[in-house]
């Protein structure tokens, strides 16, 4: 995406960021499959991520500490952790993982909203 804005929109920037391990209504979903295995995992380490893990508030706070950076001092390309650049892992900076992963994306998006115009501003060399 980074590449995207700087070549074609220069006042656009894009940035990864990683909120931590959140409590929230996500781990409900853990239950869907069926799997009893899966809800006995879920009791045993339920302690372990109520202690280990961030409330929604602190979890939001990287999001809002981006939405609130003044545009000169947003990184565009890098990631942020804990309201902070940090070091991706080595497998995140791999560019065929990227591509493949920029098009899912936008396949989805078209599915879900067919009329939305990010697809007007793709080079197919950026996604081949």
């Amino acid at each position: 995406m980074t590449q995207l804005c700087e070549k074609k929109y220069n006042y656009i920037k894009a940035a990864c960021l990683h909120p931590g391990v959140v409590e929230s209504e996500f781990y409900r979903f853990i239950f869907e499959n069926g799997y009893k295995i899966t809800e006995y995992f879920y009791i045993i380490l339920n302690p372990l991520i109520k202690f280990f893990s961030k409330n929604q508030v602190d979890g939001a706070q990287t999001q809002i500490n981006l939405c609130y950076l003044p545009f000169n001092e947003f990184v565009s390309g890098a990631y942020y952790s804990d309201c902070k650049v940090a070091k991706p892992k080595d497998f995140a900076n791999n560019v065929n993982k990227m591509k493949t992963c920029m098009k899912l994306t936008l396949q989805e998006i078209k599915k879900k909203i067919p009329s939305i115009k990010i697809f007007d501003i793709l080079d197919d060399d950026i996604l081949k």
